[in-house]
């Protein structure tokens, strides 16, 4: 686009990869990307900021971003959406850190934990903090925090101490956030 033409392109797309690959061919330093955003809760749109170098980053560090982002800016209408981010963000980091351990892991966050306490137990595992019991402690108060809003009802039968969100306040739900950052960056 010549500056001479044209004072304002808009596009629309679905596609990240091609708004992407336009981002890096447009050498205007005052360009900007924003998103439309559904709020389910208000049952609302909203126009945001949108990074479109952060948009093709791997899903792990995107919940990580996202759980920083929330801890700092988040609002109630966000917690039902921020919680199914601690229990992908403890996946990942659990399956990249364990690969070789792990193997394949099917099924729930709760059998992920469940496999983690049978190499924790046999010793083929080690975390970072000494205390392991208190890691799958914290890890397992994670998984009943969050797997409604990952699986659904789905998951009925695989605790019977699930937290419905609107019990859980947005200082506590930061909390979570705090932990799982925590037991990601120096527990695991």
């Amino acid at each position: 686009c010549s500056s001479d033409l044209s004072r304002q392109l808009i596009i629309l797309s679905h596609d990240g990869k091609f708004l992407y690959d336009l981002n890096r061919r447009i050498r205007r330093s005052d360009k900007k990307g924003l998103r439309i955003s559904y709020d389910e809760t208000n049952t609302t749109s909203t126009i945001q900021p949108f990074d479109i170098e952060k948009s093709l980053q791997n899903d792990y560090f995107i919940c990580l971003d996202k759980i920083n982002d929330f801890i700092q800016n988040g609002v109630d209408s966000g917690k039902r959406e921020i919680r199914r981010e601690i229990r992908i963000a403890l996946e990942y980091h659990l399956i990249f850190k364990f690969y070789n351990q792990l193997g394949t892991v099917e099924g729930t966050f709760g059998n992920l934990i469940e496999r983690l306490t049978t190499l924790l137990n046999n010793g083929s595992i080690q975390f970072r903090d000494a205390n392991g019991q208190s890691v799958l402690d914290a890890l397992t108060e994670l998984n009943e925090m969050s797997w409604d809003s990952h699986h659904g009802d789905a998951d009925v039968f695989e605790t019977s101490t699930e937290i419905p969100i609107e019990q859980i306040t947005l200082t506590e739900i930061k909390t979570y956030l705090r932990l799982t950052l925590d037991l990601i960056n120096t527990r695991i």
